[in-house]
């Protein structure tokens, strides 16, 4: 395997330029919050329910807010498919990086059909030039990234439009978050690593993600980043469901990889502890943040899962910056030209 800790494994190509991106990850964050804050809502009224649209890394935005939100008595969907349920939503926002997401633009233009008052959080594409034109409201991300490394700006924008709008804070530290990732970069060995020892350990083994209700996106996300940065299959489950039933295929090289806050229940604490004696310590992983709680704790273990999956993608040796099946099935799959072809036509 390539060691982590050489210097060579970051001077050029596709690493260089992954690390570049993920070390902005507070910034861009930051600049988030502030474009969407400064979204025009006030022809906004009183939100009771709202419905995030969107998929793949920008999907899981819409996750994040509606959890975030679900102890403010918003009620909160999220739609990740062509096709718009018969309900009504106060609000919708869709998500989409580069604003010409087939999944997407379906339901927003239903959505829009059905007068529906919009937001759009995007960088560029058909949601741009479509919200220019009929005057939606609209938080533009920085272009230039692949669409999942545009996670923490765009979650930055859902938070700080759902700010302006007056559901929810968003209150965090941010030097807290700089330390913490201080701590989990490149230039950090392996010693005093956390990153870098949990992808040693994922590389060699089979990952499988469990997780519980609070954690359920944070692992999602190490899921998908395992996925498309380091091009490896990753189990994922929830407990204590799979404790009933897949827990009996567990094999001798599966890793159990399991995402924690601070905040666990007695029963959970000791379910999690239970299954880590029962297969042993080297069969379980815990991912933990250093902050305790709040926004903050988030968002270090949303950082973490991003520099593991990287440090994977190098032992693996694999590009952490192409997509070349998505690719190559989004440009095979008719049905994604037949919607923008329709939707252009709206314009």
């Amino acid at each position: 395997m390539k060691s982590l800790d050489s210097e060579e494994v970051y001077s050029g190509g596709s690493y260089r330029r992954a690390f570049e991106i993920a070390g902005r990850f507070v910034e861009d964050f930051l600049d988030g919050i502030e474009v969407g804050r400064a979204v025009n809502t006030d022809d906004i009224e009183s939100v009771e329910r709202i419905i995030f649209v969107g998929i793949g890394g920008s999907g899981i935005i819409g996750d994040v807010a509606a959890q975030l939100l679900s102890a403010s008595g918003v009620e909160a969907d999220v739609l990740k498919s062509y096709n718009l349920p018969k309900d009504k939503w106060d609000l919708a926002v869709a998500i989409s990086y580069s604003g010409n997401t087939a999944e997407t633009i379906k339901p927003v233009l239903d959505l829009i059909d059905h007068n529906t008052p919009c937001i759009f959080i995007t960088s560029d594409g058909f949601l741009s030039e479509f919200a220019t034109r009929k005057g939606i409201p609209t938080a533009r991300v920085k272009k230039g990234v692949p669409p999942r490394y545009g996670f923490p700006s765009m979650l930055g924008a859902a938070l700080g439009v759902i700010d302006k709008i007056g559901l929810m804070h968003v209150e965090f530290e941010p030097e807290e978050l700089k330390k913490f990732q201080r701590k989990i970069m490149e230039k950090n060995d392996t010693e005093s690593n956390p990153a870098k020892q949990a992808a040693l350990k994922i590389a060699k083994s089979n990952p499988i993600v469990y997780v519980y209700e609070e954690v359920r996106n944070i692992g999602y996300r190490l899921k998908c980043q395992l996925n498309e940065n380091a091009k490896i299959y990753c189990g994922f489950g929830e407990i204590p469901e799979a404790l009933h039933n897949e827990i009996e295929a567990i094999g001798p090289n599966d890793l159990i990889i399991l995402p924690r806050i601070s905040i666990e229940s007695d029963e959970m604490k000791e379910t999690i502890e239970t299954l880590t004696r029962f297969l042993g310590g080297e069969r379980c992983l815990s991912l933990k943040a250093d902050s305790k709680g709040g926004l903050e704790e988030l968002l270090e273990l949303f950082m973490l899962m991003d520099y593991i999956s990287l440090y994977v993608s190098i032992l693996k040796d694999a590009d952490p910056m192409t997509l070349p099946r998505v690719t190559e099935l989004r440009k095979i799959n008719r049905i994604n030209e037949e919607i923008l072809r329709q939707a252009r036509s709206r314009i």
